[in-house]
């Protein structure tokens, strides 16, 4: 992919870029305007003889804000850009500036070879654009880069990797002049060029980056009636006259607010609006035909059926609400039984707890107040007089037995 370009470092711009009006090269850059009222342009010799092209130009805008009469355009046209930014054209041109109703925008123009819009107003002149998008540029330090691609068809215009403008009902033939250019009104706007890049092919950019869009601008128009001399009528306070059809049409309204489906009135507010209606029928029924009064009859036996109806549904509900409260009370009756048995229950195993846990401590302590020195001193008190009885039995047997052997000898 081979393209023209001007870049910061670049000292060769004129080579290869054909400068016009009061645009200046600098430590840099190109200022286009450098002070008020002033204009200047970049043009390229080289024709774009591709399907497929791309144009790439970042530029910034110092000095003003609002509308002053600036503006910046790329384009793309068998002839060159000068002497201001809406000249004549066959091609494409897309405008930067902030002098229509949308502020800050960017407004994309198709050929105007049959309309000059230099001689157009400011509030016609955009209405001759295909599309538009806004753009924040004015007074920032922060560069704009605005992108123009071409390809299968499809005509894109970026900002600042965004999506400003995109269609494919643009149909661009090759061979033309790719021009840059600014204008400064009356209030110096400077735009100053940093770099302006044409490529035969579409940049990675414009694809990657087709998903996302540039805000696109809002406007809300009010329709107002305008009297002889062009100015808005003021709207008439009083209210017009009922007339026939219109109490019909209310009648209806009642009719359909009074269906059973209506559930979220009351009863009272039914009966309400049918003796509202009632009114309104005998209103109707001065100067009426005899159709229209056979017709009002029927209407009004019907509303007095549904009063019944509703009369009936209402001592149904009441009914309804009665067995509710009388199943809400036995509820609530066996909840605080249970309760009430749970709780006794937790309080006889809590008893229950605490008594083990007191016999468990009890013998803890039973065990650790004995010593094992106690035990020997008590065995010594059992363990003496065993032997004594012991020795006692020993003596009598060996009485015994030298008696037995006296007496038979």
């Amino acid at each position: 992919m081979t393209g023209y370009y001007i870049q910061s470092g670049c000292t060769n711009a004129e080579e290869e870029w054909e400068m016009d009006g009061d645009a200046q090269f600098e430590e840099g850059r190109i200022i286009l305007t450098p002070k008020a009222s002033t204009w200047g342009a970049l043009n390229n010799p080289t024709k774009l003889n591709t399907d497929r092209w791309t144009v790439e130009a970042v530029f910034r805008s110092v000095g003003s804000r609002g509308k002053n009469g600036g503006a910046i355009a790329l384009q793309y046209s068998t002839g060159g850009i000068r002497d201001t930014v809406w000249n004549e054209f066959d091609g494409l041109k897309v405008v930067v500036d902030s002098n229509s109703e949308l502020g800050s925008s960017v407004h994309g123009f198709l050929d105007t070879r049959t309309k000059d819009l230099a001689k157009i107003e400011d509030a016609d002149r955009y209405k001759e654009s295909f599309g538009s998008c806004l753009l924040p540029y004015q007074d920032s330090q922060v560069p704009t880069t605005l992108r123009i691609a071409y390809y299968d068809g499809f005509l894109v215009v970026q900002v600042n990797n965004r999506i400003c403008l995109k269609t494919k009902r643009v149909k661009l033939p090759k061979g033309r002049f790719v021009g840059v250019m600014a204008q400064s009104g009356g209030i110096h706007e400077q735009f100053e060029l940093l770099r302006l890049k044409t490529y035969d092919g579409v940049v990675s950019e414009v694809l990657e980056n087709d998903g996302f869009s540039a805000f696109q601008p809002k406007v809300v128009q009010k329709i107002v009636q305008v009297d002889e001399k062009g100015q808005p009528e003021k709207q008439s306070k009083q209210q017009p006259k009922q007339t026939k059809q219109q109490a019909k049409q209310e009648a209806k309204q009642h009719k359909q607010q009074t269906e059973p489906n209506n559930g979220g009135n009351s009863n009272a507010e039914i009966l309400e609006q049918l003796a509202s209606l009632k009114s309104q029928i005998r209103a109707l029924a001065e100067g009426a035909s005899p159709n229209e009064l056979s017709s009002l009859d029927a209407q009004e036996k019907k509303f007095k059926q549904l009063s019944v109806d509703f009369e009936s549904l209402s001592t149904n509900v009441r009914g309804l609400r009665t067995t509710l409260t009388q199943l809400t009370a036995i509820i609530e009756k066996l909840n605080n039984d249970n309760v009430d048995q749970l709780r006794e229950n937790e309080q006889t195993i809590k008893e229950l707890s605490n008594k083990v846990e007191y016999l468990v401590l009890a013998e803890k302590q039973r065990h650790h107040d004995t010593p094992i020195s106690d035990l020997i001193a008590g065995l010594k008190y059992l363990i003496l007089p065993l032997i004594f009885i012991s020795l006692g039995l020993c003596f009598m047997a060996y009485r015994l037995r030298h008696d037995i052997k006296t007496k038979l000898l």
